[in-house]
């Protein structure tokens, strides 16, 4: 992506491209913003879709596939670094966890496609107009964390409801043998996920069947990619909706109670991954029991191999150690979140994580506010048993 022309009220600002992967730029204002101040950026650029991932180190959420084909664009436009004790947040895109660190907006986008796509994205639609072979389609959301979207000529749409959210899973014609498990995983999780944590502020949930690399599922607010690739594969039973249930978990841990993913990624990931295993424990409790077990087992082997490690890590530090990412911030965190449960007793965890979540939404949560959440909640210090575990609110 290119920032070719910046603007302030019609006066053109220096483009000052920085950070070695060039995925940021500085723009010198002619007199500073004092706080409560507000102004008018008019940003240009553009930004051209690798093909078929273009590189074994992505994701693929940025990616045009030809098998379709389908358009995925997160991260498709500059987005207001975070501005903390005085120095911006700006970091570099790494090849693993999340690369965007956002406030909340709101969004309205013009979209112009060919008449024969099917546009999905955050937010809804508003208007759909055009003539011939041409689109335009108005989208408006708020308050979001960031904006995603996607398009193809060859999405299929199957729609249910559940109470006032709409859900729509969107997929090419090679997953329609799957789909109503995934359906039916995502009623059941925002059933039991609003019921536990408490109610999504959402009323659209949009699911796609996606071409995904290095990942199996990621989440956007109101929008959640599942790897097509699971569709069809039954090589670990419970993973299509396990997955699922994940994703659907971020819009709890993440799209509304935020945190920074790049300082403190397993603040909510680990929560998404024990909700999907409270999911799980709902509909097979001998398969959840035997994946609390590899998950203990998996945390044990890499500790062996490179020390104990700490759960509150950088995604910079935990990504200079091999295969470290994925087992300290999910499943160790996981660990961590049925340590607290055991430790305060089942009653107490929920009405924590319940306070969490609304005392949170729409702001980033540091690790401080969960223990504040929680020693509330149980009337207990819980120092001791956070560090234990590596997290120094």
């Amino acid at each position: 992506m290119d920032v070719t022309t910046a603007q302030v009220n019609g006066i053109d600002l220096p483009v000052n491209v920085f950070l070695a992967d060039r995925t940021a730029v500085r723009l010198p204002l002619d007199q500073p913003l004092e706080p409560g101040e507000t102004l008018a950026l008019d940003l240009k650029f553009s930004g051209k879709l690798p093909i078929d991932f273009g590189s074994d180190q992505v994701y693929g959420t940025f990616n045009f596939a030809g098998n379709g084909p389908v358009m995925l664009m997160a991260n498709a436009y500059p987005l207001l670094a975070l501005l903390e004790d005085g120095e911006w947040g700006a970091d570099p895109v790494l090849p693993e966890g999340d690369a965007v660190f956002s406030r909340i907006a709101l969004y309205r986008v013009e979209v112009r496609v060919p008449a024969a796509w099917q546009v999905v994205s955050s937010g809804r639609e508003v208007s759909r107009t055009g003539s011939g072979d041409r689109a335009v389609i108005q989208i408006a959301g708020g308050p979001l964390r960031e904006f995603m979207l996607a398009a193809s000529p060859a999405f299929e749409l199957e729609r249910t409801l559940w109470e006032d959210i709409t859900i729509n899973h969107w997929g090419q014609p090679e997953s329609e043998s799957s789909r109503a498990e995934v359906m039916q995983a995502a009623v059941e999780a925002l059933s039991l996920f609003s019921q536990t944590f408490g109610p999504l502020p959402y009323n659209e949930l949009d699911i796609i069947a996606a071409p995904l690399n290095n990942a199996s599922g990621v989440e956007y607010p109101g929008l959640i990619l599942v790897g097509e690739s699971l569709y069809n594969s039954r090589s670990l039973p419970h993973i299509l909706p396990m997955v699922t249930a994940h994703e659907i978990a971020h819009q709890w841990w993440y799209a509304v109670v935020g945190n920074d993913v790049l300082q403190h990624p397993w603040l909510d990931e680990s929560l998404a991954t024990y909700s999907a295993q409270l999911y799980l424990l709902n509909h097979d409790p001998v398969f959840y029991r035997g994946a609390l077990r590899e998950f203990r087992k998996q945390v044990t082997d890499l500790e062996a191999e490179i020390g104990v490690q700490p759960l509150d890590q950088s995604v910079a530090d935990l990504s200079n150690l091999e295969r470290a990412y994925a087992i300290v911030a999910y499943l160790k965190g996981n660990l961590f979140f049925e340590a607290l449960r055991e430790e305060i007793g089942a009653t107490e965890f929920n009405a924590a994580l319940q306070a969490y979540y609304r005392e949170n939404s729409y702001q980033i949560a540091s690790p401080a506010d969960l223990l504040e959440s929680f020693e509330f909640a149980c009337t207990c210090d819980l120092n001791e048993l956070f560090s234990e575990w590596g997290v120094q609110p």
